[in-house]
């Protein structure tokens, strides 16, 4: 048995770092989760001089720029917590997931863990799986690919001075004369029932941001919202998103699975027994997959749980059976995934050929059934012409109902993916950051009470498109006047 620190930073809820801790434990290792600080959001001409490409630029409903997800610098208080809570637990190595935005700040992080205590660390996560030798820069090994076995193995083999082995399948290590053993990733587990229910008991987890430290951590502090998912994987392929280098990592596998409608179930029957939930958040990449598993699922979510939840859906995978089943077991809020208008980007860019009559179909049929809704759109990308941002323009005009959660987000390239090597391949000359302004705001006005004749008139002015910071007036008028019907129905 050994005992084993797990660090989420920036995320108050990881659904990985909870499928690792229970893995663990099942295994029969002592585990302690530190939740360490959470994202900043702050507008764009605060943090400009530590913005990077990676960082997910948002043009709000407002029309402002703000960094939605930034991982504000360790603090030294921060850094000391954290390693008073590592060093009281006395562990045999440290653990910490990391997406690519917050790998500075992690790397910043594990060199203090690695100095002041003396434990080993290895990284896993989405960041080291795709760029896994410039984070061996700050670890002393990474884990490629899903990793529950993987660290198991890890911590069943570590040696009495916490040197890691090498000949781990996922694992790759920098030996003691700078070489990296590389070691290929084991085949995907196709059985996902056989994983044990994620950790949600609030023993031994703790939050760590500014001067404070908070024990017993769980959803509790959350409102009571509860995130899991059913599958692994990602039916589509898009050239932004990580999920196309993951097939490349495990080719000629079955890479989408799920769990049975049964086990979904027992894991929230059970969280429930644990935690107060109120609000279910599927994270799965698409949720609306499957219309049989569907079917099978929503009668035991209705008759065991019956919770109002949250799930992503594709405009191919949105028929009105999915949708009416879904409604009736408890679903209120569908974020669907447009991305963009343009069937030339969709197709030669995104790679997402999704005709926009799909996209229609399936906003008209989540707005017949009076579900809540919103979009992911993305913009600011360096491919597009005007042309490109006219036909999106068009797209939303076509729609009923137009929502943006929190607005729109602005490409953000991560290393290695298919959009990075296009972009590198073609000799752009993108749109200048007014065209887009001028668009973005236009593309927000559609979810205002502005008529869709009047924005159409609009987008053919030259004098807003040369000053579209008067089109950020309607923008605020509508927002405050939203803010204030809501506070007037929280009064009420």
């Amino acid at each position: 048995m050994a005992k084993v620190v797990l660090i989420s930073p920036y995320n108050r809820w990881a659904i990985n770092t909870a499928s690792l801790s229970s893995f663990l434990k099942e295994r029969g290792h002592r585990v302690r989760v530190i939740f360490f600080k959470q994202y900043a959001s702050l507008p764009l001409r605060l943090a400009r001089n530590n913005v990077s490409p990676l960082h997910h630029i948002m043009v709000s409903n407002t029309g402002n720029d703000w960094v939605l997800s930034y991982p504000t610098p360790p603090s030294r208080s921060e850094l000391e917590s954290t390693a008073r809570l590592i060093a009281d637990f006395e562990p045999d190595i440290v653990g910490i997931t990391v997406v690519t935005v917050v790998s500075d700040a992690v790397a910043t992080l594990t060199s203090f863990i690695r100095e002041k205590l003396h434990k080993p660390v290895i990284w896993g996560g989405i960041g080291p799986t795709i760029a896994p030798e410039k984070s061996l820069d700050a670890a002393d090994a990474v884990c490629l690919g899903e990793g529950e076995e993987a660290l198991d193995e890890v911590v069943s083999k570590l040696g009495s001075d916490g040197t890691i082995p090498s000949d781990i399948a996922n694992i790759w290590a920098r030996q003691p004369d700078g070489t990296i053993r590389k070691n290929a990733v084991r085949p995907l587990r196709q059985d996902l029932d056989a994983l044990p229910p994620l950790d949600c008991n609030p023993e031994e987890k703790f939050f760590v941001e500014e001067e404070k430290v908070v024990s017993e951590w769980s959803i509790v502090r959350l409102g009571g919202l509860y995130e899991t998912m059913t599958s692994r994987g990602c039916p589509f392929s898009c050239a932004y998103c990580c999920n196309d280098q993951l097939r490349d990592l495990y080719a000629r596998q079955r890479f989408v699975r799920r769990r049975s409608p049964g086990n979904v179930i027992e894991e929230l029957m059970s969280a429930r027994q644990k935690v107060p939930i109120q609000f279910i958040n599927f994270q799965d990449d698409v949720f609306t997959f499957d219309g049989e598993w569907i079917a099978e699922f929503a009668r035991a979510y209705k008759k065991h749980i019956g919770l109002p939840f949250w799930c992503y859906a594709h405009a191919l995978h949105s028929d009105a059976r999915v949708l009416e089943l879904l409604r009736d077991a408890g679903l209120r809020r569908v974020t669907l995934g447009i991305q963009s208008g343009s069937q030339r980007i969709l197709k030669e860019v995104f790679n997402r050929p999704v005709p926009n009559r799909k996209v229609i179909e399936s906003v008209k049929t989540l707005d017949r059934m009076g579900l809540e809704y919103n979009f992911d759109l993305i913009t600011n990308t360096p491919f597009e012409t005007e042309q490109d941002c006219r036909e999106t323009l068009q797209l939303l005009l076509s729609l009923p109902r137009v929502r943006f959660d929190f607005g729109l987000s602005k490409l953000s390239i991560y290393p290695n993916t298919a959009v990075e090597r296009l972009y590198n391949e073609l000799r752009l000359q993108p749109l200048n950051e007014a065209t887009h302004a001028f668009y973005n705001k236009l593309y927000l006005l559609t979810q205002t009470p502005a008529p869709r004749s009047l924005i159409r008139r609009l987008s053919n002015s030259r004098y807003l498109k040369s000053h579209h910071g008067l089109l950020r007036v309607p923008l605020l008028l509508w927002w405050k006047m939203r803010q204030l019907r809501q506070h007037v129905r929280g009064a009420s």
